[in-house]
């Protein structure tokens, strides 16, 4: 886990978190207003560091940032989706987790092209487009992810406010190639390394690794302008709830 740049004593207001630097777009602590920003890793790892910087101190809000994979038809790549809920099918006891009503409004609102449904978090990659059409109907979602679910659970039980914003980076019917998953396994890191090397013993995947590298490349872009976009109006709503003492 990236630690935060710096240290306070006083509870950030604002923590932003993504699984990799890629989604963070290279965000740091201290810009944009934003007090803490982290790298969390994939899935568990990623619950477990959550909880660690929640640990440190309570922030007023959660803004998780990430790539996911559509789940659903006529969900393009590229398009940003603000969370409305969380379900996992990582365990039977796992109960859906609303997002904060208002700041999803918020955020949704100062992006009218964004789409809106449910994130659904899954213990392993789906590659396939029948994978991803199965979870999504049977968990009526629209966007899949390794680590949102349990994030945002872990945010409930701390009481604070979490807005999941995601990018899509592979639509419903795009076969992803198998090393995605390794890539994953690896905590989403040495991208090109696992690239190479799965193009080492199957050049025929070269076609496949430029378009990733480039759905990458763009979901990353508009992750970034989704925080700038949303920023100012959310960031206004939590001073008038410091100001009420909220």
């Amino acid at each position: 886990m990236t630690q935060p740049a710096s240290q306070s004593l006083e509870p950030p207001a604002l923590l932003v978190v993504a699984p990799t630097w890629r989604e963070l777009g290279g965000l740091q602590s201290g810009r944009m207003g934003f007090t803490q920003v982290a790298e969390v890793g994939v899935g568990h790892t990623a619950v477990a560091a959550f909880t660690e910087l929640l640990a440190q101190g309570l922030p007023q809000l959660v803004i998780s940032l990430g790539f996911a994979g559509a789940v659903a038809g006529g969900v393009l790549s590229g398009s940003i989706v603000v969370c409305t809920s969380f379900v996992s099918v990582t365990n039977d006891a796992d109960v859906p987790i609303e997002a904060n009503v208002k700041i999803a409004g918020i955020a949704k609102g100062l992006m009218p092209n964004a789409l809106e449904g449910t994130l659904l978090t899954v213990p392993t990659p789906l590659l396939t487009p029948g994978e991803k059409f199965m979870a999504g109907t049977q968990a009526d979602a629209i966007v899949i992810d390794m680590e949102g679910y349990g994030m945002a659970k872990v945010a409930q039980e701390h009481g604070v406010a979490f807005l999941g914003l995601r990018a899509v980076l592979d639509a419903m019917d795009c076969r992803l190639p198998s090393f995605v998953a390794d890539i994953l396994a690896d905590g989403g890191r040495n991208e090109w390394r696992h690239s190479l090397s799965a193009l080492a013993k199957r050049p025929y995947l070269a076609p496949q690794v430029i378009s990733l590298a480039l759905l990458a490349r763009r979901a990353q872009k508009n992750l970034t302008q989704a925080l700038i976009d949303t920023w100012p109006g959310i960031g206004s709503y939590l001073s008038g709830q410091s100001g009420q003492g909220v």
